[in-house]
This record gives C-alpha cells, structure tokens and sequence, in this order.
C-alpha cells in the first residue's frame, strides 16, 4: 500500500497559484519528488488491479499510464504552461487505450478516479448500444450496487436526440444516448494522505476517514469492474 504524501499535495496547490515557467524550473526538485510519489502510488495500484482484472498486467508500468503535466496550448485561450494535477489513464496500452480504462486525477483539491470508455469510436460506440439495447436490465442492474458506494454514471456527455435506429420510447433510452460510458467517483484526500510519514486518521464533516493510500482506489476500482467488463464483453461479442 502507497499514500499520496502532504508535500505532492502542498507542490500541486503552489503551482495552482504560480503557474509558470520560471517558477516551476526554481520548484523542479518538489516536481519530481511529487512525481515520483505519484508514480509508485500509481504502479501500486497496477500491482492490486493484476489481481482482479485479467486484463491488467503487473509489468505495466505506470511511466506509461501518467500523462504529462505540461499543457499543449496552441489552441487554447488558457495559455498557463502546466495542469494543476497529476492524472494517469490505467491499461494494457497505458494512457493509449482505445477502450475501457482505469482514470485517475490528483489535485490539491480533490482526486477524482472513473471507470470506462470516454468518446468510443464509431463501431465500438454502435456495439456498446446494441448491447444496453439487448441486455438492457443488465446494464441496469449494474446501476445502483454503485450509488450506494457514491459511484455515479456519468451523464455529461450525451446527446439531445436518440441516437440513430432507437425511438424515443425505449426503456434504456437515457443511456443510449451517452457519448461516453463512464463511472466516476470523487475520493476524500484524507482516505489517500500520509503526512508526517504514517498512516493517520481525519475527521471529514461528521465522518472520521482513515488513510487507506491506494488500497482505497483499488477497492473503488474493484467495485467498478463489472461495469468495464459489460463494455469489454460488448465491444468483443462481435469479434
């Protein structure tokens, strides 16, 4: 088990405020002590997840799955040169996977993990709906074992309109009009840091939440796993 220390998040919420080049070159030893935080925490979670998914390996290397945290600008009006957070995407390909993945995305606010396929492309995406088509009490079912573990589907990409071939009167409607087929959950910092080099317990509202590092995402993870497994045996039942 791996914690996120309180010095990665500390690096993370003073780049938020100094975001640019020079100070980043004066901070690049806490960049790369973050980062490699970050990337044992993440190759740990690989470790875990080889256990429970068939399809992950415990030779992926978690260099592979992290993004960069330089920002490509070219064509954005937000001309700041780096993200605020870490993020990586977990697959047999890494962060290039063309289908269901493992996300992960550190802040100094918040982490936030999904589950999916973000954008499939045109024949996995007409897959994906002919299977919520045919088995669409199965999709459902997957459903609600998540809420109650404050995993949510995602609805921000959808379409206003039923996709071609499906009437507005079909039962599963609001989820054949997803783009994206993902589920998300927000992670409590607490549940993940380690401060002062041990385990320790933080009160968060009402609640007392004891660090758990990357056990708790793998957990989280776990729960998600009939989901991606539906989109993967989707996507492949035509093959």
């Amino acid at each position: 088990m791996i914690h996120i220390n309180s010095d990665t998040y500390a690096f993370l919420a003073d780049l938020k405020k100094h975001n640019e080049r020079t100070w980043f070159q004066d901070n690049r030893v806490r960049y790369e002590a973050a980062l490699h935080n970050v990337r044992a925490f993440v190759q740990d979670i690989i470790y875990s997840l080889s256990a429970i998914d068939p399809r992950i390996d415990s030779t992926i290397s978690a260099q592979k799955c992290l993004f960069r945290i330089y920002r490509d600008t070219r064509f954005s009006l937000d001309k700041t040169p780096y993200k605020t957070h870490f993020s990586a995407g977990i697959s047999v390909n890494g962060r290039k996977l063309f289908g269901p993945e493992y996300y992960l995305q550190i802040s100094a606010e918040e982490v936030f993990i999904a589950c999916g396929y973000w954008r499939p492309e045109k024949d996995h995406l007409r897959l994906i709906r002919q299977e919520i088509d045919y088995n669409s009490a199965t999709f459902q079912a997957l459903l609600p074992p998540l809420a109650k573990a404050d995993i949510i589907l995602s609805q921000e990409d959808i379409l206003k309109r039923p996709p071609v071939g499906y009437t507005i009167a079909h039962e599963a409607l609001a989820y054949l009009k997803l783009k994206s087929f993902v589920v998300q959950k927000k992670v409590p910092i607490a549940a993940l840091i380690q401060a002062q080099g041990s385990n320790y317990i933080q009160a968060q509202g009402s609640n007392y939440i004891q660090a758990q590092g990357s056990d708790y995402i793998v957990d989280a993870y776990k729960q998600m796993l009939p989901f991606k497994q539906f989109l993967e045996e989707a996507i492949e039942g035509d093959s």
